[in-house]
C-alpha cells in the first residue's frame, strides 16, 4: 500500500495525480472527486481537493467517507470528515459539528503523500470502529474542555484563582472594573484577586463579589449531560450529591442575589480537573414569593422545585484556570509546591542576572529579592531582559515591576543599595545568587559566607572573555568556599585562553567593554539558572563546579583557544572541586 520511493513531488499538481494513482487506483479503493459546493462545508480547512469514498466497516456497515487536502499538500495533513455525522457530532468523541475527524497530528513529518494518506486512511478507520464498539465513550469525559468550550452559551469570560486541592464547597464572584477596563474572577478571599490585579495591572479595581457554589462532578459528565435549563441543572445536582450538600447548594442559590446565582463544577477526568461554570438567570412573569410558594406545596426549606428551576435560563461560563499549581506546570509539577515556599536573593542585574532572575520567577520560586544599584543605559539594552522602556530607571525596580506584572504569584523585592549593606537581610534566604563578575566583590559576600553559620549557600556566575565559557561555582556550608578556586588571588580554572585581547576600550577614562552576543550568553544562563533551581530543590547537595564551553566557531570567532584537557566544545561539563584553602582551614568550614 506505500507508495515507492522517496521522491517528495515538487508540486500540489503532481502530489494529487500520485495520490489518485498509487493510493486509490492501486488498492482498488473506489472513490469519486467532490465538487467545490461540498467542499465548501469545510472551508475553516481551506479545502482545495476532495474525494469521497464508501468504506465497508468489521461490522457490516457502509460508511461514505470524504477525504480532502488543502493547497499546502503534501506539507499539510490529510482531513477526514464523515457528512452523516453532521447532526450527531455529540455522540462521537473526535468529531465536530460538520463532520470532520480530529485525528491525530503527525508525530513527526511525513513528506510521502501517499503515506499521509496511508495514516489519515487507517486512523478514522480504527476511530470509527473503535467509537461502535463504545470504546472511545470516556474520552468525552477526558477531553472535557474542548467540548465544553465548543458549547458555551454565554459570551462570560471569568478567570479562575481557586486552589482546587483546596476541596472549598463555596467561593466568590468578583465583577471587577477600573474606569473601562472590566474583568471577571472566581477566588477564594478578596486578598487573592487584590494582588492578582495589583501585580497584573498595576490598578486598584473596584469590585463587587457574589456567593458561588463549588460542587465536585466525579461520575461521567458527556455532551449530552451537559445541563440546558434551570430544571437539567436540578436534577444533575440531586442526582451526584449527597442529601447534606444538596440542601447546602441550594441554600446558597436562595441567599443569592437575583441573576447573580453562580456554580463552578469541578469536573474530575483521568487527564485532571476541568472547570465548567453555570449561572442562573430569572424568567419570572409575575412576582414570585418565595416563602408561600415554599409553604404551599410543602417543599423543604432551602430546597428549590424543577418548576422553578426551569423558569430560569442557564448559561454556561468559559473559565479558565489562573491559579498557581496550573500555571507552575498544569497541575503536573511537584516541583513548583518546593520552589513556591524558597526564597532566593540576586545580587547584580546585568545582562546575565536579569535573564537569570526571569528564569526563577518563571520556575516559580516564591520570592525573590533583587539587588542592584545601577541604572540601565542604552547600552545595556541590546543583552538586557530589560528594553529600551526602562531606561534610566534602576535595573532593581524596573525588573521586578516588570516581572512582578508577568508572575503574580511570585513576591518580587527590589534593593538599590550596595549589596555590602544588606548582608544582614540576606541570611533570611535560601540562597544566594552572586552574578557581579568581579571577583573582588564577590569574594566580600564569601567572606560573610565562611564567617557567618547562618549565612545561605552561594552560587557564584560569571563569564569568561567574549562569553566563550560559562561558570557556576556553588558553595555549600564545611565543603569548600569560593576562595578554595583561587591561587595567589588568581582564579585557577579558566577554560578559554585568549590569544588576542577582545577588551574594547570605550570614549570613557578607563572605561572598557567586552563584546559578545545574546546568543553566546543565554546558554551560560540557563546553566546557572538550572544549578540554582536543583540546588532549592535539594538534588545537589555538595559544593559544585559545572561550566558551559561555546562551540568552536565562537572561540575562532573571540581568537581563543581551549585550555583545559577535562572539557571540549560545545557542551556542560563538571570540574573538580578544590576544598581546604586557608580562609577554610581558619574558621574550621571544610571537610579535609
Amino acid at each position: 500500500m506505500l507508495w515507492e520511493g522517496t521522491h517528495v513531488p515538487s508540486d500540489f499538481s503532481q502530489a494529487i495525480e500520485t495520490v489518485e494513482k498509487s493510493f486509490f487506483l492501486a488498492n482498488g479503493i473506489p472513490f469519486s472527486r467532490l465538487s467545490q459546493k461540498e467542499l465548501e462545508k469545510y472551508k475553516k480547512k481551506r479545502p482545495i481537493k476532495g474525494w469521497r469514498v464508501v468504506i465497508k466497516l468489521q461490522n457490516g456497515d457502509c460508511e461514505i467517507f470524504y477525504l480532502f487536502v488543502d493547497n499546502r499538500f503534501p506539507f499539510s495533513q490529510v482531513h477526514v470528515a464523515m457528512p452523516y455525522l453532521e447532526d450527531r457530532y455529540l455522540d462521537f468523541p473526535h468529531t465536530e459539528e460538520n463532520g470532520y475527524l480530529c485525528l491525530r497530528p503527525e508525530k513527526e513529518f511525513i513528506a510521502n503523500p501517499v503515506d499521509k494518506f496511508v495514516k489519515a486512511y487507517s486512523e478514522m478507520i480504527n476511530l470509527i470502529e473503535a467509537n461502535s464498539k463504545g470504546e472511545l465513550i470516556e474520552d468525552f469525559m477526558n477531553g472535557f474542555n474542548s467540548y465544553w468550550l465548543r458549547h458555551l452559551d454565554s459570551g462570560m469570560y471569568v478567570i479562575s484563582l481557586l486552589d482546587l486541592s483546596a476541596n472549598d464547597e463555596t467561593a466568590f464572584f468578583y465583577r471587577c472594573w477600573y474606569k473601562e477596563d472590566k474583568i471577571n474572577i472566581i477566588a477564594s478571599k478578596d486578598i487573592d484577586i487584590i494582588n492578582f490585579l495589583k501585580r497584573t495591572k498595576g490598578k486598584n479595581y473596584q469590585f463587587e463579589k457574589y456567593i458561588v457554589s463549588i460542587i465536585d462532578i466525579i461520575d461521567n459528565f458527556y455532551p449530552r449531560q451537559y445541563p440546558q435549563t434551570g430544571s437539567d441543572l436540578f436534577n444533575l445536582l440531586k442526582e451526584r450529591l449527597t442529601s447534606k450538600k444538596f440542601l447546602s447548594v441550594c441554600k446558597v442559590i436562595n441567599s443569592a442575589k437575583k441573576n447573580e446565582k453562580y456554580f463552578l463544577c469541578k469536573v474530575h477526568t483521568k487527564n485532571g480537573i476541568a472547570l465548567a461554570g453555570f449561572q442562573l438567570i430569572e424568567n419570572t412573569i409575575r412576582a414570585f414569593n418565595a416563602k408561600a410558594f415554599y409553604k404551599n406545596r410543602g417543599f423543604r426549606p432551602y430546597t428549590i422545585s424543577p418548576l422553578l428551576l426551569h423558569r430560569h435560563k442557564l448559561k454556561k461560563i468559559n473559565i479558565e484556570r489562573a491559579d498557581f499549581s496550573w500555571v507552575y506546570g498544569r497541575d503536573s509539577n511537584p516541583s513548583a509546591l518546593i520552589l513556591k515556599n524558597k526564597r532566593v536573593c540576586i545580587i547584580g542585574l546585568g545582562s546575565v542576572g536579569s535573564y537569570v532572575a526571569n528564569s526563577l520567577a518563571q520556575a516559580g520560586v516564591g520570592e525573590l529579592l533583587l539587588i542592584d544599584k545601577e541604572v540601565l543605559n542604552y547600552e545595556n539594552v541590546s543583552r538586557h531582559y530589560l528594553g529600551t522602556d526602562d531606561v534610566g530607571k534602576y535595573k532593581a525596580e524596573a525588573l521586578a515591576n516588570k516581572m512582578t506584572a508577568q508572575y503574580p504569584f511570585v513576591s518580587i523585592k527590589p534593593k538599590v543599595n550596595d549589596f555590602r549593606d544588606c548582608f544582614s537581610i540576606m541570611k533570611e534566604y535560601d540562597l544566594i545568587l552572586s552574578l557581579i563578575g568581579e571577583f573582588s566583590l564577590q569574594m566580600s559576600i564569601n567572606n560573610e559566607f565562611i564567617k557567618d553559620k547562618e549565612f545561605p549557600d552561594v552560587l557564584y556566575g560569571f563569564l569568561e572573555e567574549r562569553a566563550c565559557v560559562g561558570h557556576a561555582i556553588l558553595t555549600k556550608k564545611g565543603m569548600g568556599c569560593f576562595n578554595c578556586f583561587f591561587e595567589n588571588g588568581k582564579f585557577k580554572y579558566y577554560i578559554s585562553k585568549v590569544v588576542k585581547s577582545n577588551l574594547v576600550s570605550l570614549p570613557s577614562c578607563g572605561a572598557t567593554f567586552m563584546p559578545y552576543g545574546i546568543n553566546e550568553m543565554l546558554y551560560s544562563c540557563s546553566l546557572i539558572s538550572d544549578i540554582a533551581l536543583s540546588s532549592l530543590l535539594g538534588s545537589i547537595r555538595t559544593t559544585s563546579h559545572k561550566v558551559f564551553v561555546c562551540a568552536k566557531e565562537i572561540f575562532e570567532s573571540a581568537q581563543a583557544v581551549l585550555d583545559n584537557r577535562s572539557v571540549d566544545y560545545n557542551g556542560i561539563f563538571d570540574l573538580q572541586v578544590p576544598c581546604g584553602c586557608q580562609c577554610c582551614k581558619e574558621v574550621n568550614k571544610c571537610i579535609k
